[in-house]
């Protein structure tokens, strides 16, 4: 199989909202999305991998809201979500946020945990490349171009572009201007133009890279701040490169999302830290250590989507720390 794309989400209506008839669901976006993938991915072999994490047991899956003989499951279970938390736990982690530590019930609580899921569903998956990307992003015509033509070794990262708001007047006929590029008024530049930017969480790269990266650590959260730009460090760090798709050729959409009362309050984990069989790791300190710094800097005045590679080998030092990182980690999980 050429291309594994995987998606992650979770069935707790995610940015849906009774008090805004001026959004269309977050199933529907995701809806849009999968089926532009079916089209923009014509005489490509592929398959969609929809996680679900950590789902609500009285609801439907996401899944089962788009069975394709394309499409796949993947179930990271409430049991196996505890048991990522729970091992952390027991391992002496520390979850902060601005103002507190949060303790396991409090961890429990935030309930999405994208890092550990796609830890766990890795190695199911078989593409050639895999790329990760938010659910609610729409392919124009013209990604199978692209990934007929990948190349091991480099990380491909894609410019976005922001679908305005337009709600319950999002239909069919809009659906099909955004996937032919045409009469996009709605349609506005994305707010910056950094490449080493999560842009989406556009990660497109062969599976092979991916594993021997191995850049998502399995953190029982749905995502801890400053995150952007991790993987693309780590790609230069593990000797790869980066090609930025010029955005002119082509660029994605995505709906911004509307985001519910719960989801304005829910408490976001601003740093982790353990210290693990004389190990010890700082998410906040790891992500301002000085490679960190030089590698923003750097990407920032020399990374554009333009079509053009880029590498720099300087990175490479920080090779051996990222591997002890990996190991500690793979220990935590197994209990050594």
């Amino acid at each position: 199989m050429k291309l594994s794309v995987i998606f992650g989400a979770r069935n707790d209506g995610y940015g849906d909202t009774d008090k805004n008839p001026y959004e269309i669901s977050y199933l529907h976006k995701i809806r849009y999305g999968i089926e532009s993938l079916h089209r923009s991915l014509q005489n490509v072999d592929y398959e969609i991998v929809i996680m679900d994490i950590n789902p609500i047991p009285e609801r439907s899956l996401i899944y089962d809201y788009f069975v394709h003989p394309r499409v796949r499951s993947f179930v990271f279970s409430n049991e196996r979500f505890l048991w990522h938390v729970n091992k952390h736990f027991n391992a002496g982690a520390k979850f902060l946020t601005d103002h507190s530590e949060l303790n396991r019930k409090d961890v429990i609580k935030l309930g999405y945990s994208f890092l550990s899921s796609l830890y766990d569903c890795l190695p199911t998956i078989t593409g050639e490349y895999i790329l990760m990307i938010s659910p609610d992003t729409i392919f124009p015509y013209g990604f199978n171009n692209i990934v007929k033509n990948l190349s091991p070794n480099i990380l491909y990262r894609c410019a976005k572009k922001n679908i305005n708001y337009l709600g319950n007047i999002f239909n069919e006929s809009i659906f099909e201007q955004v996937m032919n590029k045409k009469n996009l008024s709605f349609i506005t530049e994305i707010e910056n133009n950094n490449v080493y930017k999560a842009i989406g969480d556009f990660i497109l790269i062969d599976r092979n890279s991916l594993i021997e990266m191995g850049p998502f650590l399995p953190l029982p959260v749905s995502r801890v701040r400053s995150i952007d730009g991790l993987q693309v460090l780590l790609s230069l760090v593990y000797e790869k490169k980066i090609l930025p798709i010029d955005r002119n050729d082509y660029y994605i959409t995505q709906f911004p999302p509307f985001l519910n009362e719960f989801k304005r309050k829910q408490v976001t984990v601003s740093d982790y830290r353990v210290n693990y069989n004389n190990f010890s790791y700082q998410y906040s300190k790891e992500m301002h250590q000085n490679n960190y710094k030089i590698f923003k800097k750097w990407a920032s005045n020399h990374m554009s989507y333009n079509n053009n590679l880029f590498y720099n080998g300087s990175f490479c030092r920080y090779k051996k720390r990222h591997e002890e990182i990996k190991k500690m980690f793979k220990d935590i999980l197994s209990g050594n």
